[in-house]
């Protein structure tokens, strides 16, 4: 069973440029299609975008400037 539906349901509920406003909050800059997909993931997300999206939800605060290590 998926919850796919649900997820869409809620999104348009919420309104898809709130969902999309709210990932910009969290620090995703990436171009983000408003249709009800994008909270299925629709939309192509870098990953250390989507990390530092992540850390903003545990730290409480937004956005949190994600980093990585390239070599060591």
């Amino acid at each position: 069973r998926s919850l796919n539906a649900a997820m869409v349901v809620l999104a348009q509920e919420v309104g898809i440029s709130h969902v999309a406003a709210a990932a910009r909050d969290l620090g995703i800059d990436a171009e983000l299609t408003e249709t009800p997909a994008l909270a299925l993931g629709a939309s192509e997300v870098a990953l250390i975008d989507l990390t530092g999206a992540y850390a903003s939800i545990l730290a409480g605060v937004a956005p949190v400037e994600p980093w990585g290590i390239v070599s060591f």
